[in-house]
């Protein structure tokens, strides 16, 4: 790979995913490259729904990706700054294709504005969306053990739910609602201004039940940590990055447009760095 392919790759994840460039630090150095690679290729297709003016114009771009993975497998070269080094990263740690399919194939649905019916189903988004690239960031650290597969699971699942409460204000806002329509009802929440905090007590309700969820997932992942090598802790570190947005959404009483649960937790990166040292995610 070359050093400007490297830095485009990690300078797209450092603005366009703050977060995720900040476990790529935390990572092992021989791993990050490939780190980089496998989240800059996220942020391309993860930001598709905002970059296009209709779905089949969306669909267009994953099949693009789509293709460019074939080549990548087949030994074949892409000239693009994200596909070089992406192809590297997979030849070197021996990347599985099925969790690159598994990211595009979920990004489709970000193209359709229907909610999902049930919890069930956003769970089924979330895990998706995030818990591939828990299990490519194992594939760096050449852990495939199921344990560690499974506990990947739970802390994507997580992350990515919690992920979705703090982006609740702009994704309401620009009038994107995947909020599970069985939950909405429950809680007698409408989309509708919310700009008042008199207007937002079903949001709360709602949140509040949302984040119970992520709240088993946090503890299922934990639940295997004495089966999972100490190795593999930087790639769980989703689950307490997790843990805690979730003690900063209780501070907030649960109200997504709370600047406590929009922002990230304080000190996140000194919390993170001494979660790694100890090996406990």
């Amino acid at each position: 790979m070359s050093s400007a392919d490297e830095a485009y790759c990690a300078d797209s994840v450092r603005r366009l995913d703050p977060d995720r460039y900040l476990l790529a630090m935390l990572a092992p150095e021989n791993t990050r490259a490939a780190l980089f690679s496998i989240y800059a290729f996220n942020t391309e297709i993860a930001r598709i729904r905002e970059s296009v003016s209709e779905a089949l114009l969306g669909h267009i771009r994953l099949q693009w990706w789509r293709d460019a993975l074939d080549k990548l497998y087949a030994g074949e070269g892409l000239e693009h700054a994200v596909v070089r080094p992406l192809g590297d990263a997979i030849k070197r740690h021996g990347l599985s294709r099925t969790y690159f399919d598994c990211l595009i194939e979920a990004r489709s649905s970000d193209l359709d504005d229907t909610p999902p019916e049930s919890v069930a189903l956003l769970e089924t988004y979330a895990r998706d969306t995030s818990a591939p690239l828990v299990k490519l960031a194992l594939e760096t650290l050449d852990i495939r053990d199921p344990a560690a597969l499974t506990a990947a699971d739970h802390a994507g699942t997580a992350w990515a739910l919690s992920g979705l409460l703090r982006a609740m204000p702009r994704a309401l806002g620009s009038g994107w609602q995947y909020l599970p329509a069985a939950l909405c009802e429950k809680h007698g929440f409408v989309l509708k201004d919310l700009a008042e905090p008199a207007d937002r007590q079903e949001l709360v309700s709602l949140v509040r039940e949302l984040s119970e969820y992520i709240n088993r997932e946090i503890d299922a992942a934990r639940a295997l940590r004495d089966d999972i090598p100490g190795s593999a802790v930087t790639a769980l570190l989703p689950v307490s990055y997790s843990d805690y947005c979730q003690r900063q959404l209780r501070k907030a009483g649960y109200d997504p447009f709370d600047l406590r649960v929009v922002s990230s937790p304080p000190m996140i990166a000194w919390r993170l760095f001494f979660r790694a040292k100890l090996g406990r995610y």
